[in-house]
């Protein structure tokens, strides 16, 4: 086929050139004088453009040297440290001290040495306070001492006030000095930086050299570039020093057009040229001028322009263009009559094909050519088309593999694809799984030995003819003897087994089979993977559905958006809900009623969460669900019916809750008596009966509160006891509660002090509830204080307000303050009080429990010999909250 490609080739070119060979002759001996004219002129232009070229770049490069010499004379006066022989304090302490007179000596140091134009010093506040300029400079721009002007210039600013970029803390640009003209100036500047003695470094001034623009055209560049014009632009693109000067106007400035393109220049990654080219006429001979960017310490400053005259190649066209013109014109007329003989042959089959390439490109393979005609254009077609066929029945096959979920159906599709290659073609495959060897045909699957050693089989290459290779055939003798081709199965270059072709065809061309049968294979690997993979996934799946069925407990998986995505049955049948329904619901959805006041009553002090589901009572616990790289995908419920326990508790908590009413009752009376007996109403008693009746008043009053505090918990457990927060003042809540306690506290020969502010913040809480918490903590500090003081003390911090009880006992231990809240927790036996005068350890836990239900909590700060602080803290009441009374019930839980 390709020869017959190259045959009809030859033949068209032979046509092609007969015909108008008489033509071509004419043409060529034209063509010939005009490239001669036209080569030497473009080898003139070619010379030109590289002459300005390297007038660019050296005068980029005069403009960087420039800057590095000035910065390299400015680095060590900036720096510089004391001179004692001329009696110069340091740089950086002249101007730290704003010492003038030295400043004045380091600025006249540097103009005499280093030789600048202009040295100009600024203070911190950007004042100028040395202006030293040679007498030229000042006849064009007068003293700037005094004057806080320049320090309005950005680059001036960022110098003063500390600000570096990729290239340091040192700058360098373009300067007008005056209005009236305005006198440009090329400058750096840098900042003096004073050591502070604890090694700091601050800025106390800086130091620009300047250089009149004018004179670095005129000096600086022109033996570098060796330009005949040199110009500087500002960045609107007007002149603004230019050698030699023009008498007749600024010919050299850019509009705003030619600043564009020259930015689009600039900025095009694909464009070779970054400059922009013009041509002027001064005094009658013609320029041409190539500009480029102006970049001071790598950033945009303007332009600049560099013209080198055109004389040359402006004779050599002078001097042809007539000859030139009377070819050009032959020339064409004679190409655009050859052109459409040529092209009508050409451009009709040739838009035939472009159109059927581009419906094949979209994707559209269904498009053919039926360009027919006997030339290379229609062999070209007939590819074309025999390639689309290949392409579509590839993509079929590809489209039908990928469909497949079975070894077996895969087997069976690429058994079609390969037939319409070998007609008689059989398929077998042999499959390598965790090192285990299957053999498959569309229908079975067998076990078999090994038939290669995973070397072997990483080592074939992509397609086997059998009859070429021996050690081939004899390892596939018994496994399939009929096998005339190999395809090796690999995915993501590794090998998974072989399909085997069986073939009676004598004549079959391997060679000629193998691109489009590797293509097969490679497809065919693939989608066997993905089979595997979903065989093996679907195996795991049925294995963890059953695992996840066989737990007792409720199981409910939700996603990252919070959706039900797996339930068990027994959480199904926990939420009275089918487990197909579930799926898709959030949490909320879930008829779910959280229990309130579900704290057990012998807890060990953490709070479990109920809820009621029906009739059946459900406690929860969630675990995220996370990837190996630690994010969240998910989350886990885990649901357990506590239905009987719950029954057991509240039972239990109802008896407490009823005996301990029962003995109030009786424990009241004896108290009461016993207070009658005391004051002397029964008649007088000795001694030892008064001993006595106190004994029993006070171990009477212990069991009372120990009683009180078991029917709060309870009323806590029962979500009986409601309370219903008001603003109230701290100053009465505290009162109230000190006045309940002053009488057992001062007992005790223990000092009470209470300071609370009368301007405090109100707080939103119930005002009975909040007593019972003071009491507790107050009544606490009584017990486990034996001598010394009891101080109760408020004040506000931020939008919260903290009443702390301090008292100076024997303070708590660390690990005892760990577990310090926690019910029938007492204080230990360093204490030094008795069982019975420690409690039972439920006043701390109801004051806590009470306090979370204000949105508050409790902490406690000790050491053991210095005392405990116990704190109340709550939020404040804003004035906004007062004004709208935003308040509800709290149930305590």
């Amino acid at each position: 086929m390709f020869k017959q490609i190259r045959r009809q080739f030859k033949s068209r070119i032979r046509y092609t050139i007969t015909l108008p060979f008489f033509f071509l002759a004419a043409v060529l001996i034209g063509l010939l004088g005009i490239g001669v004219t036209w080569l030497t002129a473009n080898s003139l232009q070619k010379q030109l453009d590289q002459k300005l070229q390297t007038s660019a770049t050296n005068t980029g490069l005069g403009l960087e040297s420039l800057e590095s010499r000035l910065l390299d004379n400015l680095r060590p006066v900036v720096s510089a440290g004391p001179n004692i022989t001329d009696n110069i304090s340091s740089t950086a302490d002249a101007f730290a001290a704003r010492d003038l007179d030295q400043i004045q000596k380091i600025a006249l140091t540097a103009f005499s040495y280093y030789n600048p134009s202009r040295v100009i010093a600024f203070d911190l506040n950007g004042v100028v306070v040395v202006d030293i300029a040679r007498p030229e400079v000042l006849e064009r721009s007068s003293s700037v001492v005094g004057s806080s002007d320049l320090a309005k210039v950005q680059i001036v600013q960022a110098v003063l006030t500390g600000e570096q970029d990729q290239y340091g803390d040192k700058y360098a640009s373009l300067l007008e000095f005056g209005t009236d003209p305005p006198y440009t100036m090329f400058f750096v500047i840098a900042p003096v930086k004073y050591v502070t003695p604890s090694g700091g470094e601050r800025i106390v001034g800086a130091i620009m050299y300047a250089e009149p623009l004018d004179s670095v055209v005129q000096n600086e560049l022109p033996p570098r570039n060796n330009a005949t014009i040199t110009s500087i632009l500002d960045g609107a693109g007007n002149v603004l020093a230019s050698y030699p000067p023009n008498t007749d106007g600024n010919d050299l400035t850019l509009d705003e057009q030619q600043i564009s393109a020259l930015r689009a220049l600039q900025q095009d990654p694909e464009s070779d040229t970054k400059t922009l080219v013009d041509s002027v006429t001064r005094d009658g001979i013609a320029f041409q001028v190539m500009y480029s960017p102006l970049r001071i310490r790598r950033n945009l400053d303007g332009y600049f322009a560099v013209a080198l005259p055109r004389s040359d190649i402006d004779n050599v066209w002078i001097n042809t263009r007539l000859a030139v013109g009377v070819f050009i014109i032959g020339a064409l007329s004679l190409i655009i009559w050859t052109g459409l003989q040529v092209t009508r042959s050409i451009t009709t089959p040739l838009g035939q094909l472009v159109t059927t390439a581009l419906r094949i490109k979209s994707g559209d393979l269904e498009g053919r050519s039926f360009v027919t005609s006997e030339n290379e254009l229609g062999t070209l077609a007939g590819v074309l088309n025999d390639m689309t066929d290949r392409l579509l029945d590839l993509y079929r096959t590809s489209r039908r593999l990928g469909s497949e979920l079975s070894i077996g159906g895969v087997l069976q599709q690429t058994t079609a694809a390969v037939t319409r290659l070998v007609p008689d073609a059989q398929l077998n495959a042999m499959i390598v799984t965790n090192g285990q060897w299957k053999h498959y045909t569309v229908d079975t699957e067998t076990e078999i030995h090994d038939p290669f050693s995973p070397a072997t089989l990483q080592s074939l290459p992509s397609v086997v003819d059998i009859q070429q290779d021996e050690a081939i055939r004899y390892a596939l003798a018994e496994l399939a003897p009929n096998a005339r081709i190999v395809l090796p199965l690999r995915t993501q270059q590794q090998s998974i087994g072989i399909l085997t072709v069986a073939s009676a065809t004598n004549q079959l061309n391997v060679q000629a089979l193998s691109e489009p049968l590797s293509a097969v294979a490679s497809m065919t690997a693939t989608a066997m993977q993905n089979a595997n993979l979903y065989s093996t996934v679907q195996d795991e799946a049925v294995r963890k559905q059953a695992i996840l069925q066989s737990i007792a407990d409720g199981v409910v998986v939700f996603d990252s958006d919070g959706k039900i995505m797996l339930t068990n049955s027994a959480a199904a049948t926990m939420l009275n809900t089918p487990a197909p329904e579930l799926v898709g619901r959030t949490f909320e959805e879930l008829q779910l009623t959280p229990i309130q006041g579900s704290a057990e009553i012998f807890a060990s002090g953490s709070t479990t969460t109920f809820y009621h589901s029906g009739e059946r009572i459900l406690s929860l616990s969630a675990a995220p669900v996370e990837s190996q790289d630690g994010r969240s995908s998910g989350e886990v419920l885990v649901l357990h019916d506590v239905t009987s326990e719950r029954e057991m508790d509240r039972a239990k908590t109802d008896f407490i809750a009823t005996i301990s009413h029962e003995l109030r009752t009786p424990l009241t009376s004896i108290c009461g008596y016993a207070d009658l007996l005391l004051r002397g109403f029964a008649g007088d008693l000795t001694d030892e009966q008064l001993d006595f009746m106190r004994t029993i008043r006070q171990q009477g009053q212990t069991m009372v509160d120990v009683l009180q505090n078991v029917i709060i918990i309870a009323s806590i457990e029962a979500g009986t006891m409601t309370a219903m927060p008001q603003p109230q003042p701290v100053f009465a809540l505290v009162d109230q509660a000190v006045g309940a306690t002053r009488k057992s506290i001062e007992s005790k020969n223990l000092e009470l002090n209470v300071d609370v502010p009368l301007d405090l913040p109100y707080i939103n809480v119930d005002r009975d509830h909040f007593k019972i918490i003071l009491v507790q903590l107050l009544d606490n500090a009584r017990r486990y204080t034996q001598q010394g003081s009891i101080t109760v003390r408020a004040a506000k911090h931020n939008d919260q307000v903290r009443i702390d009880v301090i008292d100076t006992g024997q303070g708590i231990a660390i690990n005892d303050q760990q577990r310090l809240f926690t019910r029938f927790q007492r204080g230990g036996e360093q204490s030094g009080l008795t069982s019975k005068e420690r409690g039972v350890g439920l006043g701390l836990a109801i004051a806590r429990q009470l306090t979370e239900g204000f949105s508050g909590r409790i902490a406690v700060t000790s050491d053991v010999g210095a005392g405990s602080t116990f704190s109340i803290i709550l939020p404040a009441v804003s004035d906004q909250q007062l004004q709208s009374q935003e308040y509800g019930v709290v149930t305590t839980a």
